[in-house]
């Protein structure tokens, strides 16, 4: 069941000032999102740049052994 309909009465039941406050909130949440997004974003290209590497040795040939969504390598 969606909240949208009684969050739109709610939020039009306030006054001009606290509905601004309201969008400031709302505006600052959304980027505040998409930063963190674009943040993980980043840090992925960061940490695979040079594809797989051994933590251990730095070594380039990287093997997978074990299970990948219950299929067997």
């Amino acid at each position: 069941m969606s909240n949208v309909p009684v969050l739109l009465v709610l939020a039009k039941a306030l006054s001009k000032q606290e509905q601004e406050e309201l969008l400031t909130q709302l505006e600052n949440f959304v980027v505040l999102c998409f930063q963190v997004q674009q943040i993980n974003k980043d840090f992925k290209k960061i940490r695979f740049a040079k594809s797989r590497i051994c933590c251990h040795c730095a070594g380039t040939n990287v093997g997978s052994n074990g299970k990948n969504k219950c299929f067997q390598r």
